[in-house]
């Protein structure tokens, strides 16, 4: 596994940054890592954690806004006239 920068990190997408952390932790379910080594695919991993938490919390941020904004009636006020029919 490659190491990415922090940048790289937070420009990926959900299902990269997933992809790479199943490689990560097959890796470190593998065993016979250095403490060195299984130290910083720990520390990789945390960091795919991250930011797959970020890219689901905005996803459903977004599809409740979507949601909200479909589901209220629109801010109009009944014309006077309309309440004479």
């Amino acid at each position: 596994m490659t190491h990415s920068s922090e940048n790289e990190s937070t420009e990926i997408s959900f299902e990269e940054a997933y992809r790479k952390l199943e490689q990560t932790v097959e890796e470190l379910g593998g065993g016979g890592l250095s403490l060195e080594r299984a130290t910083v695919l720990y520390e990789e991993g945390m960091k795919l954690v991250q930011v797959c938490n970020q890219r689901l919390s905005a996803a459903e941020l977004r599809v409740t806004q979507l949601k909200d904004s479909y589901s209220s009636p629109p801010d109009v006020l009944p014309d006077d006239n309309d309440q004479n029919c």
